[in-house]
């Protein structure tokens, strides 16, 4: 099986209410526990953020992303299609990339 990294990148489609909110936990922990053969790190979210370079250690800049997942699955199609099933499309997008083996 191969891995791949979900980065979760948040849209301009955040829940309306909370009750929008929890609706949409629910909807994301059942797609969670749906998949969790698959998911073997579902959920990253980040946290402080900094750039480090030679030159020192500086702020990040604001980004979209918040967080990754980590998908294991038979081939790049297979996680693409495990990912078009994910709730949080509902208010942003999911950026998959391979993670090449040694």
């Amino acid at each position: 099986m191969a891995r791949f990294i979900m980065f979760y990148h948040m849209g301009n489609n955040p829940p309306a209410s909370p009750e929008a909110g929890a609706e949409m936990m629910q909807k994301w922990q059942d797609w969670i526990a749906q998949n969790a053969a698959a998911l073997v790190e579902p959920e990253n979210p980040y946290g402080l953020r900094k750039i480090v370079s030679k030159d020192g250690i500086q702020d990040a800049p604001i980004s979209p992303t918040m967080g990754y997942g980590i998908i294991e699955a038979a081939d790049f199609d297979a996680a693409l299609a495990l990912a078009h099933t994910s709730p949080f499309l509902d208010m942003g997008t999911l950026e998959i990339i391979e993670v090449k083996s040694r």
